[in-house]
């Protein structure tokens, strides 16, 4: 049993040295424990090997060969796994938001009737789902604000091992996945071969996994999916306008477009800005303004429609074209520097313009 369990571990190497993805979900205990972070280790590891012992001449980095295809990390936070569904939910239900915000705006006009009352428990609802919203990103970024300091304190002969014994066997691995990687020459002690790989993950595996999950910290693709309910209403609202006889133009689409990208929006910048650690205090009036401006921003699809109405009966159209216009562009900056490399980029241009201006 022992000497199956050791064949494994040895294999384990040889897997991830032919292997072109590696699947991370991402918990609170992933950059702590010993199994992991060897694997991620071996991973990256393996791919700058291959790339060196490929014939690379052009001093291309790991970063290059991922992006070539070579290798590629795909990070799921575990802590994210709630997310989607909940956006699916909140905006599968925002017909009866309009329905609240609608009989909310006749307040008074006709006394407190049976519609009234229930807008309004409509509305407590639907400010409850928010502040949930709210909660699992700021739960995510407290986490993703540890995950750095995780890379950089992590150490093989500390790190958390279900089962001590297998503690060595990885030891071993890790010396032969260094000599392999010509990170240290065969005659280093497993201690100097620990230290070695130490200081390879720590150079290579934060920069990787920031990468993996944007700027705003949620990966894309849980962006495009989060997207996806939020494009149906806007459809429906297009249905509605062809039903109703008002047409649909080019602002009207517009119009819809800027509404639909508003959500992804938001919940990059409350991701950005939960990714600090911050007092108790501090925690719950950030939480109270994070739902403050989701709230806002969500609403902001209900006056565009009330507004393309107004505009469509008077003259106004090409002015309220072009302001949303803008404000779309606006909204595709933002969107590639949270979601894309747009700060990256951003950051390189800046570099170049320094070195060229000294």
């Amino acid at each position: 049993m022992r000497r199956k369990k050791r064949e494994g571990i040895e294999a384990i190497t040889a897997y991830l040295w032919h292997s072109k993805r590696l699947f991370v979900i991402l918990s609170d205990v992933y950059l702590q424990r010993i199994w992991t972070v060897f694997e991620m280790s071996a991973f990256l590891a393996a791919k700058t090997s291959n790339t060196r012992m490929g014939g690379n001449r052009s001093g291309r980095n790991l970063f290059d060969f991922q992006k070539e295809g070579g290798a590629n990390v795909i990070v799921q936070p575990v802590a994210l796994a709630s997310l989607v569904p909940t956006c699916f939910v909140f905006q599968w239900v925002r017909a009866l938001g309009d329905y609240a915000r609608y009989n909310l705006t006749q307040w008074g006009r006709n006394g407190i009737d049976t519609d009234l009352i229930v807008a309004l428990v409509f509305s407590v609802l639907a400010l409850l789902q928010i502040t949930s919203l709210v909660l699992i990103l700021q739960r995510w970024g407290r986490t993703r604000a540890n995950l750095k300091h995780q890379v950089e304190t992590f150490s093989f002969n500390e790190a958390k091992c279900h089962h001590e014994p297998d503690r060595k066997q990885i030891s071993l691995a890790v010396k032969y996945l260094a000599e392999r990687s010509r990170l240290v020459s065969s005659e280093v002690s497993l201690q100097e071969a620990q230290e070695a790989l130490e200081g390879h993950a720590r150079q290579m595996v934060w920069p990787v996994m920031a990468g993996a999950l944007s700027h705003a910290g949620i990966p894309f693709w849980d962006a495009w999916v989060i997207g996806v309910p939020v494009a149906a209403v806007a459809l429906d609202d297009i249905s509605v306008d062809i039903a109703s006889g008002f047409g649909v133009n080019f602002v009207g689409l517009l119009a819809r477009l800027v509404a639909v990208l508003n959500f992804p929006i938001v919940l990059a910048l409350i991701s950005i800005s939960a990714s600090t650690q911050s007092s108790c205090c501090w925690w719950m009036v950030g939480t109270i303004l994070r739902v403050f401006f989701v709230t806002a921003f969500t609403s902001t699809r209900g006056w565009m429609n009330a507004q393309v109405e107004e505009y469509a009966k008077g003259q106004g159209i090409p002015r309220l074209g072009l302001l949303l216009s803008l404000v779309f562009l606006v909204q595709i900056l933002v969107l590639w520097c949270s979601y894309g490399d747009g700060v990256k980029r951003m950051r390189r241009c800046i570099r170049r313009c320094c070195s060229r201006d000294s």
